[in-house]
């Protein structure tokens, strides 16, 4: 139900019309900033024992935190980022495109992709 509505979302954030008239769909920054949150949301399940470790020396330490858990902080970040790279970002990206092409919510000609 969750993904579904997802990708009711997604396909409202495809716009019509790019910079010719005639140009059938694009993908919009939106539509990109819905998948990049999903991205990064599976990067830290990836990692949800390092994330959620650095959440309780936070809560512990407060203020302190950046003192007292730069460890905790720093382990957490290399575990995220080993997912989070540039390339995986792309690799994702074109996924889900190729998903919403398949679905018929985008036309694969009309798409402006752009590696960020």
């Amino acid at each position: 139900m969750e993904q579904k509505k997802k990708d009711e979302t997604m396909s409202n954030h495809i716009n019509n019309n790019d910079s010719e008239k005639g140009d059938a769909q694009k993908w919009s920054n939106a539509a990109d900033e819905i998948i990049r949150k999903d991205f990064l949301k599976e990067a830290r399940d990836k990692c949800k024992e390092k994330v959620e470790i650095f959440v309780e020396c936070a809560r512990e330490n407060n203020l302190l935190v950046i003192f007292k858990c730069r460890q905790q902080n720093r382990e957490m970040n290399d575990c995220v980022g080993q997912y989070t790279s540039e390339a995986k970002w792309n690799e994702y990206r074109k996924k889900k495109v190729r998903d919403f092409e398949a679905k018929g919510s985008i036309q694969p000609t009309a798409l402006k992709y752009k590696p960020l």
